[in-house]
């Protein structure tokens, strides 16, 4: 089973710790967050971790927080390997990938962004 932690920086920061498929630790900075929002990041990272390493393709519910989150935070999980990369500027859904795992732009309404 794949696992990923939550560490406390200074000043209430928080990042996502965990070892990828080459066993290379890898992290990813959440800033200033709650521990809720930090532990529930933490979740969504185990499951594309377990995605990822069994090759089966992300659930609905997955697929939708994913769509949820704002340019910055996909680019952090694209840079770490748990998501393709995001499409150069000037697609039709600027900078995320388009399909089933980003299939929405960025302000649509009930796009509430965060982590």
């Amino acid at each position: 089973m794949t696992m990923a932690s939550v560490v406390n920086d200074p000043n209430g920061r928080k990042r996502i710790q965990f070892v990828d498929g080459n066993n290379e630790r890898k992290s990813i900075r959440l800033g200033k967050a709650t521990v809720k929002a930090a532990e529930s990041f933490r979740l969504r990272v185990e499951a594309l971790l377990a995605d990822k390493a069994l090759g089966r393709p992300h659930d609905a519910e997955l697929c939708e927080w994913l769509n949820q989150r704002p340019d910055k935070v996909y680019e952090r999980l694209a840079r770490v390997g748990l998501v393709p990369p995001p499409h150069p500027q000037g697609g039709s859904h600027a900078g995320k990938p388009a399909g089933p795992l980003r299939g929405r732009g960025r302000g649509e309404a009930g796009d509430t962004g965060g982590l």
